[in-house]
């Protein structure tokens, strides 16, 4: 069980251990074995304290640590689909050599658990990733082989695995924290990885360099990123009190150096938080500190060393949500089952203090960040970054245009603020960022992540059903004016270049696919081996799929990448312009596409008329009520949508 105690508090002997051995008294037989070595070394140093480094991140600290992002790649969530995608196209980049390119990944969900291991994994690129594809070698046979070691997981039926680790559980045999045990044994070690439940460091510097300021913790082992993996690599998650709804979610961030909050909405309109070194999750400052600076502190040691499993437990934590629909069978979910459900969930319930804030340390739940945004871009708004490659995976093909045409030159710019997108299969991970997510759902919430203009969504969705009807590869991409998003902490008015890859039907591959595998694709649902093919379902009754589908769709996205690599050199090289000259493969100054001028509508035109009167020389008195319309850097977008993304603001 885990503790609702204060890591500050004193316990056993009054050596300042309370909240461990609250911890290690509270737990199993097998949990406790797992702390011993560490506990029993802890517990004899009179002090319990860590020297730690913590960083401010707010409104007047805006200084992220590491080195620079130009260039961000975000590895969205969504079950197998989204991972089989993100490997195709990290795959790409490594043999194309545009991984070089690359300075960070961010990742939700399951993009933690692809890029997780990736990040992390001691085999070369093409064991981790897999060998380089052509489309016209893909027979059945092929297909049937097992898929590269990061995306092994997702072909396992995880109902027969949650048996097997409750069995395990019950008997007294389990990891201490059983969604932990299923990570690291499913996952981890199927990379290589047997070192998981090491604590985060950026290299072996750094260390060496925090072993040195705590000679207490010379047992803690550390792993460190790969060499030649992107330099920044972020997990995503939200934390909230336990059993909390998704409005009292809050994001976190965890990376090999530092993890925490950034950008806290707090009374009074300023924000709060910062960073603390990723070992020391957990640790908070001790009672009667009064005032906190940048640099090194020290703070209590936490009850618990967080860990590599630990965060990418937690950016895929499990909900109770997940674990209802038809994911446990009924007759296993009243029996045993039931008790182990709550130890899963569980599992992900760290104490922990969001560094800089006011609040206690405390208990919280770590879970899928998905709840609050889907693909990870948010971390790089924050930081500023220009260019941001959006892979989506979507459930559904983009809607053909004799159903709703995204290029129809004669729709109002008030028309679209009212279009219902998910109607048209636009996928959510991608119109909730530019404000048309307006509900929250299933306790999904993502109404406060717009970061672009609502007009601007058209010129991209034109773009991308253009090529999707014509059998091509759906990427494109477009210089976007940044708005000001106050709940993420996101400044606004600067110009970002968004690179979007919607993996989608694309005929140009399957043409190439050897006739066997043709064959089967055209069964569709009725298909043993590729039913649901690109648009795989990831319901939560989708508990593992073929191998055929991962490998297929693994291969699409790298073909994806491939074939359209003189889009993504130009999108690379590209070196911006200012908002106003900004014409080409994007909008005007009203905001509109220059190819397809929408109506201005009667405000507009009453302007323009004033403007033509004033131009000829005649003094007019223009009595009309200026409407602003949505095109200020500084606004959101429709006046129904002003509020949204807009958090305290």
């Amino acid at each position: 069980q885990v503790p609702s105690c204060q890591s500050s508090d004193t316990g056993r002997n009054g050596n300042g251990h309370g909240a461990f051995w609250a911890y290690a008294e509270n737990s199993t037989m097998a949990q406790k074995a797992n702390w011993a070595v560490l506990g029993l070394s802890l517990a004899s140093q009179p002090v319990a304290e860590l020297n730690t480094r913590i960083i401010e991140l707010n409104d007047q600290h805006r200084t992220f640590p590491g080195p620079k992002v130009h260039v961000g790649f975000c590895a969205e969530g969504g079950i197998g689909r989204a991972a089989f995608g993100v490997t195709g196209y990290l795959r790409a980049f490594h043999s194309s050599k545009l991984i070089d390119k690359i300075d960070a990944l961010s990742a939700v969900s399951s993009g933690c658990q692809t890029t997780g291991a990736y990040m992390f994994s001691r085999k070369s690129e093409t064991e981790t990733l897999g060998n380089a594809t052509k489309p016209s070698e893909l027979t059945m046979k092929e297909l049937a082989k097992n898929p590269p070691a990061v995306i092994q997981v997702f072909v396992h039926d995880w109902r027969l695995k949650i048996i097997g680790a409750a069995t395990r559980w019950a008997m007294g045999f389990s990891h201490g924290r059983p969604w932990q045990g299923m990570v690291e044994s499913n996952m981890l070690r199927l990379i290589g990885l047997s070192d998981g439940s090491a604590s985060l460091a950026s290299d072996a510097a750094a260390a060496a360099g925090i072993l040195e300021r705590n000679p207490k913790l010379e047992r803690l082992e550390f792993i460190t990123p790969t060499k030649g993996r992107p330099p920044v690599y972020i997990m995503n998650a939200i934390f909230r009190p336990p059993g909390a709804g998704v409005e009292e979610a809050l994001p976190i961030q965890m990376s090999p150096d530092f993890s925490g909050s950034p950008f806290l909405s707090a009374e009074g309109g300023n924000s709060t938080g910062g960073y603390i070194e990723s070992f020391a999750v957990g640790a908070a400052p001790r009672r009667g500190l009064k005032e906190l600076v940048e640099g090194e502190q020290n703070l209590t040691l936490p009850g618990h060393m967080f860990t590599l499993v630990d965060a990418i437990s937690a950016c895929t934590g499990v909900t109770q949500a997940a674990l209802d629909a038809d994911m446990i069978p009924d007759l296993f979910a009243k029996t045993v089952g039931s008790s182990f459900i709550q130890e899963l969930i569980k599992s992900t319930h760290f104490l922990y203090w969001p560094p800089f804030s006011k609040s206690k340390a405390s208990i919280f739940s770590f879970e899928d960040a998905g709840l609050l945004e889907g693909t990870g871009i948010m971390a790089f708004m924050q930081r500023g970054v220009r260019k941001v490659i959006l892979p989506i995976m979507p459930q559904f093909p983009l809607a053909q245009s004799a159903e709703f045409d995204f290029c129809d030159p004669s729709l109002s710019l008030e028309k679209l603020y009212t279009v219902n997108l998910s109607q048209y299969q636009m996928p959510g991970h991608l119109y909730d960022k530019f404000g048309y997510s307006t509900a929250i759902e299933q306790g999904v919430d993502w109404t406060k992540n717009q970061v672009f203009r609502r007009q601007d969504l058209w010129t991209l969705a034109c773009k991308l059903q253009r090529l999707h009807e014509a059998g091509k590869p759906a990427i494109a991409w477009q210089t976007l004016p940044v708005q000001r998003n106050s709940f993420w902490g996101i400044e606004g008015d600067w110009d970002a270049d968004l690179l979007v890859l919607l993996l989608t039907k694309c005929s140009d591959f399957e043409s190439q696919l050897p006739e066997d595998t043709r064959n089967e694709l055209q069964k569709g649902n009725g298909s043993k081996y590729l039913w649901g093919y690109p648009h795989i379902p990831n319901s939560a009754a989708t508990t593992h799929y073929t191998n055929h589908q991962a490998n297929l769709l693994t291969a699409q996205a790298e073909y994806y990448a491939y074939s359209s690599q003189a889009v993504i050199q130009e999108f690379l090289a590209f070196q911006g312009k200012d908002s106003a000259a900004r014409t080409e493969e994007g909008v005007d100054a009203l905001g509109q596409r220059p190819e397809a001028k929408r109506s201005l509508g009667l405000p507009a035109t009453i302007l323009l008329l004033c403007s033509s009167c004033l131009l000829a020389g005649l003094t007019v008195r223009c009595c009309c009520a200026r409407r602003k319309r949505p095109t200020d850097h500084h606004e959101l977008g429709s006046p129904a949508a002003d509020q949204v993304g807009r958090g305290t603001q």
